[in-house]
Parts: C-alpha cells; structure tokens; sequence
C-alpha cells in the first residue's frame, strides 16, 4: 500500500531565479580575472618557447661545428623580419625547427629585427638581443628574453635596464 502523504520538495521560481542571478554576479566578477591569468599563462609560455629555441640553437651550433641562425619567419621557410608570425631555426640552409606564431592579438618584437646567429662557440656575435612578448590588453604581463653575448638566455618581466617592458611597438 502506498503512503499517501509522501511531499514532494521543489523550489519556487523566486528561488530559482535569485541563484540564476547570483550565479550570474559571480560570474562577471570572475571573467576578467580569468582573462588576465589566461594571458599571463600566454606570457610565460610563449617566453619558455623562446628559451627553448634559443638553447636548442646554441646547442646545435656548438654540436655541428656550424653558425645556427634564429630568426623570425613568416612563411617559414626563409628568414624575414617578422618575429610574430613564428620563427625557424636554420643551419646550412636547412630548417632545423619552425616555432609557432604568438598567440592571437598579442605582440612580439625582437631588438635586431634580422634574426641571431650562434657561432660554433656558442656565442651570439656579440651584441645582447632582447624580444619583448607583449599579451593584448594586459601590457603588465609582458615578459621578456634576454640573451647575453655569451649565448645565455633568462626570462625577465623588465628590460636589461630594469625598465618597464615596451608594449608600444
């Protein structure tokens, strides 16, 4: 026999509608926050690819006896002046490896436009070459990589002259 005072338990519209709108409140508050952390994740990552190129270069260079050359590549077949669209890393003449464009709307730009070249040694020709990774909208997460005349790269949120990171390019 079935009891018949079973309640059924529900809410109300009012109800369900007061937790939309909370949900909702929370929401706007959080996006811009997540937005924001989402480009200082670009920030860094893209950053750490750089590292990672340049170290693999300089260790081809040392490895093959040969200059490496890092530049930026549109096309990625050839070296041009375009750091944003990606870069290669070439040896003979020869693509070694192809690193990927920055992400969407953000910036890149490299203090010697013509690309690095490693000697056998390891060594840059001399000169400190800095790229600034600019994310769109959040000029304050920018990052930069700095390499030494010695070949050595570091990951920095200011200039080699512990100045703010120039977003403005």
């Amino acid at each position: 026999m079935l009891n018949s005072k079973i309640r059924i338990k529900a809410f109300s519209l009012i109800e369900l509608l007061i937790v939309i709108v909370v949900v909702a409140i929370m929401s706007l508050v959080a996006i811009p926050s997540w937005q924001e952390m989402i480009s200082e994740n670009h920030a860094h990552a893209y950053a750490n690819e750089l590292i990672m190129a340049l170290q693999l270069a300089r260790a081809t260079a040392i490895k093959s006896g040969k200059p490496v050359r890092f530049c930026g590549s549109k096309h990625h077949k050839k070296c041009e002046a375009s750091w944003e669209n990606g870069s290669i890393i070439v040896i003979s003449n020869k693509v070694l490896r192809v690193i990927p464009p920055v992400f969407a709307g953000d910036k890149l730009n490299c203090n010697h436009n013509s690309g690095i070249t490693f000697s056998p040694n390891g060594f840059t020709s001399g000169q400190q070459e800095s790229f600034y990774y600019c994310p769109k909208n959040f000029p304050k997460n920018a990052r930069a990589v700095i390499l030494s005349a010695t070949g050595r790269a570091r990951i920095s949120k200011t200039t080699p002259d512990n100045e703010r990171i120039p977003c403005n390019f």
